[in-house]
């Protein structure tokens, strides 16, 4: 039973490292470089036919700029502890209550948003990009704090 556990851990380490790679923009043979693996064991790591070592791990999510529990996200550990506070942490991106359709889309769309924001040349408009992002979820935050508040049945008329 461990080993069927361990193996679906091994293709979900896989798939977070091959979509966080992809993100960046890297291809698997300078991912390999960085790490002081081959292309083919990427590969492996990638497709969860080999278990990756908590230091190379460790070395992906620095190599990645993520912390290491973007990694395991979507692991099931039998617990729901937040693996990070920081808002940079991809894994906070994806609510807890999604589902699995809802997440893998999430992704997705991060991973086309990222992409596209990668390839923007101007900083200026970069910043300007990051700026609107932020209004909108701090409007979209707002907006459902209110909804919130205003269904408690209380009306100030």
């Amino acid at each position: 039973m461990l080993a069927l556990k361990s193996a679906k851990h091994d293709v979900v380490l896989g798939t977070n490292l091959q979509e966080l790679r992809q993100a960046r923009g890297l291809n698997q043979t300078e991912l390999g470089r960085r790490l002081g693996v081959s292309l083919q064991q990427i590969q492996k790591y990638e497709s969860g036919r080999d278990r990756m070592a908590a230091s190379t791990a460790f070395r992906a999510a620095e190599s990645l700029g993520v912390e290491i529990g973007a990694l395991y996200e979507g692991l099931d550990t039998g617990s729901r502890r937040a693996s990070s506070k920081n808002p940079k942490s991809p894994v906070l991106l994806v609510p807890l209550n999604a589902g699995p359709r809802s997440a893998a889309s999430r992704k997705s769309e991060l991973i086309d948003l990222i992409r596209s924001y990668q390839a923007i040349e101007n900083a200026s408009l970069r910043a300007s990009v990051r700026q609107i992002v932020r209004r909108l979820a701090a409007d979209g935050n707002a907006s459902r704090k209110a909804g919130r508040a205003g269904a408690g049945g209380t009306d100030a008329r």
